[in-house]
């Protein structure tokens, strides 16, 4: 008895990835569709491709995949520290 209910679980858990295939399959002709009918209208699919691979980024990875920073650029080095003020020493 447990080894036909197993069996039933098996085919079960398989027919599920099975119609998840199907259904994966008919998302990306949809996703395909869309991106043909963005170039009929005159969009370039490889920069809408890049724009939905940055938007599923995390916003740190996006600010350095762009470029952008939290840190200032650096520049100057030992010269641009010289100019600062001293801390002052406590106690």
């Amino acid at each position: 008895m447990t080894e036909t209910a197993t069996d039933d679980r098996l085919r079960l858990l398989i027919e599920r990835i099975e119609r998840l295939e199907e259904e994966k399959k008919g998302i990306a002709d949809d996703i395909r569709d869309v991106y043909l009918e963005a170039k009929s209208t005159g969009y370039d699919g490889k920069i809408m491709r890049q724009i939905v691979r940055l938007r599923k980024m995390q916003p740190n990875d996006t600010r350095h995949r762009i470029g952008q920073s939290r840190r200032p650029p650096r520049s100057g080095g030992r010269r641009a520290a010289a100019n600062l003020p001293c801390p002052r020493r406590l106690g």
